[in-house]
């Protein structure tokens, strides 16, 4: 067995090495042992090693508080994430196997490897316990709850489904109408410049919905000229694509026939590949209460809707004609969310019906 570490040797700068067969190995370069110069010895030893097979890959990840780094195949990478904008390092932390899945926690964030590039997997609840007791113990009826939360910056639940696309990575040269210059090959969509004007690749998606708002991902490469832009069904994508990478566009359907289209115009040299077409969900972010007469068993959620994007504070109630039940002297409450908020328990009231 091997296994790597953060170390010099005597008189030189930090590296990596890998030990195998009693003899330590350095695999670090230059620009590793670069970004290590930047970080204090007391950030190395606490920096976040892992080691995982992802794919019959051997892959070795250091999370340090300059960098993330990862080591694949012979080469290494510096490991980000993309939010709103904003580039930072990825935050891989310590990542473990469980039930076939790969999952990575660090920093009060939990995910899962995936086949594509998403947020944090599954989001996990947050379940509060809060308890009502009557001085007394005597019998109470419950007319209704308010809670006060705060810091709501609270994101709407976005998923994608299953991609409406046939052969979207070009396996073979079938399902596409190909237009004036397009070709098929090597698993990709091949445009040689030689259409006299814009020309389609074409395919019709079925499936496809009126009013829907739709993920359109697709990859250029190998382009020299030209560019290429994106029309779903009878919906114009207004927007071109010169650039030698990965793209993303989403699309309102105004109607719900017609093809995907990607049109080379007519200078257009490259190639395309990896067409996704995803319909695109949102569900608005909520709280759930459940009730207990006894502490251990709780009814169903009764869920109430939170404030907008960005909302700092917001009331919730839960009211109802004929109230929330009788309790014999304890009334427990417990709420859930999968959200980034902060419940206020100075906020929190109960109401006694009379």
């Amino acid at each position: 067995d091997t296994f790597a570490f953060i170390g010099r040797e005597k008189g030189q700068n930090y590296g990596i090495y890998l030990i195998n067969q009693g003899r330590a190995d350095k695999i670090s370069n230059e620009a590793i042992d670069t970004i290590l110069s930047k970080n204090t010895l007391e950030d190395m030893a606490d920096a976040i090693a892992s080691r995982f097979k992802w794919r019959s890959h051997d892959i070795l990840t250091f999370t340090l508080p300059t960098d993330s780094i990862g080591y694949f195949n012979g080469r290494w990478f510096l490991l980000s994430k993309l939010i709103n904008g904003n580039e930072t390092p990825w935050n891989g932390g310590y990542i473990n196997q469980f039930d076939g899945e790969y999952y990575s926690a660090s920093l009060k964030k939990f995910g899962k490897l995936s086949d594509v590039n998403t947020e944090y997997g599954e989001l996990i609840p947050r379940i509060v316990d809060i308890p009502f007791q009557n001085p007394n113990n005597n019998w109470f009826a419950a007319q209704k709850v308010g809670m006060t939360i705060s810091q709501g910056f609270n994101d709407p639940v976005v998923t994608y489904g299953n991609s409406l696309v046939t052969n979207g990575d070009f396996s073979t040269d079938t399902d596409w109408v190909k237009g004036d210059g397009w070709t098929i090959s090597g698993g990709k969509a091949n445009c040689d410049g030689t259409q006299i004007t814009a020309s389609a690749l074409a395919q019709t998606q079925s499936g496809l919905k009126a009013l829907v708002r739709y993920r359109i991902t697709f990859t250029i490469s190998n382009r020299t000229a030209g560019s290429v832009s994106l029309h779903l069904g009878t919906t114009t994508g207004g927007i071109s694509y010169s650039a030698n990478d990965t793209h993303t566009q989403e699309i309102v359907t105004t109607d719900d026939t017609g093809p995907l289209n990607i049109f080379g115009n007519a200078a257009f040299v490259g190639s395309v590949d990896n067409i996704l077409v995803q319909e695109v969900s949102q569900t608005v972010p909520t709280v759930g209460m459940a009730l207990s007469r006894n502490n251990v068993e709780y009814g169903d959620y009764l869920f109430r809707e939170l404030g907008a994007l960005g909302e700092y504070s917001k009331h919730l109630e839960w009211n109802y004609p004929g109230g929330l039940g009788a309790y014999d002297g304890f009334m427990g409450l417990r709420f859930y969310t999968t959200q980034n908020v902060d419940f206020d328990t100075a906020g929190l009231f109960l109401t006694i019906r009379a």
